[in-house]
């Protein structure tokens, strides 16, 4: 099974809601239109790439997504992607080799609470 379908069932039995989308392009403009609670973002996907994703998300004319956490899930394990994702506001960057799903879903609620949800 597919690491996000295997999260987005983590996260669903745990009282999450959970839209999955599987490239770029679809996941930009879903993010643009809908005030998600968070978004989760993989840095390597097709069509629109992940960082660029995140920097469009930060440039949103709504104050409300432009603010949206952004949780970066990534197997680039790389001090300048780490850097451009901080920089761009990511609450949290994640190598997918290094957690098990559980602790995915401990740092989802982990920020979330911090605003006061979930």
């Amino acid at each position: 099974m597919v690491l996000s379908q295997r999260l987005k069932e983590a996260l669903e039995r745990v009282g999450y809601q959970v839209e999955a989308v599987f490239d770029g392009d679809s996941g930009v403009r879903r993010v643009l239109e809908t005030a998600f609670d968070m978004v989760l973002l993989d840095l390597l996907l097709p069509g629109e790439l992940g960082i660029r994703i995140l920097e469009r998300v930060r440039e949103a004319e709504s104050k409300e997504i432009a603010g949206t956490p952004v949780i970066v899930i990534t197997n680039y394990a790389n001090q300048q992607y780490f850097d451009q994702c901080k920089k761009l506001g990511a609450v949290d960057y994640l190598v997918k080799s290094d957690l098990p799903l559980s602790s995915v879903v401990e740092k989802v609620t982990h920020h979330l609470g911090a605003r006061g949800e979930g």
